[in-house]
């Protein structure tokens, strides 16, 4: 393994690349720590790990551009993502938990959560990397266990939660074709309604 961290010195919230190549300014300060770095003790422990890892580390100035997601130098750029749902009522208070996936790695890329309103939204923030393509899977929490349940019976006859999937040509969403060799940032619009699918959330 490896750990990459950064104190947000110019406080603006998110991470700042060093500018220059090479680096002439560290708007923030990022290190990068790996099983062979000297500037830290424990550090060998990263390498073929053989059980509990500690790290110590004395502030330095050993800074480096870790490649932040979002914020590398170089990159192909990263676009938003928000699915704002609009109907809802009948999931109001009820959790609403979503994640995208990009669909030729099916890694999950990111994931969030909010609770139900008639009007609301769940924001994934700067997760989309152009050109790839993706789709979203979310359910409300109908039965308010807390936890994704999934359709029961092969075909389903009941739906213990309400779960919906937006690919690219999902005909019930707009804003979906933008889920296709992303270009930009991307905001779907979604009413509430009954097509629902077994999303098999992970467990």
């Amino acid at each position: 393994y490896r750990v990459d961290f950064y104190a947000d010195l110019n406080k603006d919230g998110v991470y700042t690349p060093p500018q220059g190549t090479p680096p002439t300014g560290y708007p923030d300060h990022q290190w990068r720590i790996q099983g062979d770095t000297t500037f830290a003790e424990g550090t060998a422990g990263l390498t073929n790990v053989g059980g509990a890892v500690a790290i110590t580390m004395a502030h330095n100035a050993t800074w480096t551009d870790i490649d932040w997601p979002g914020y590398e130098k170089n990159s192909p750029g990263v676009y938003t993502l928000k699915l704002s749902l609009t109907s809802f009522a009948p999931h109001a208070e009820q959790k609403i938990e979503g994640r995208v996936i990009d669909t030729a790695t099916r890694v999950e890329v990111a994931r969030a959560n909010v609770v139900g309103a008639p009007e609301v939204s769940l924001d994934f923030g700067k997760v989309l990397v152009e050109s790839h393509t993706y789709r979203v899977d979310f359910y409300a929490d109908l039965n308010r266990d807390g936890a994704y349940s999934a359709p029961v019976g092969n075909p389903p006859t009941a739906w213990p939660d309400h779960q919906w999937r937006i690919a690219s040509d999902s005909d019930f969403v707009t804003g979906s074709a933008g889920l296709a060799n992303v270009a930009g940032n991307v905001a779907l619009s979604m009413s509430h309604n009954a097509r629902w699918t077994n999303i098999e959330w992970p467990k």
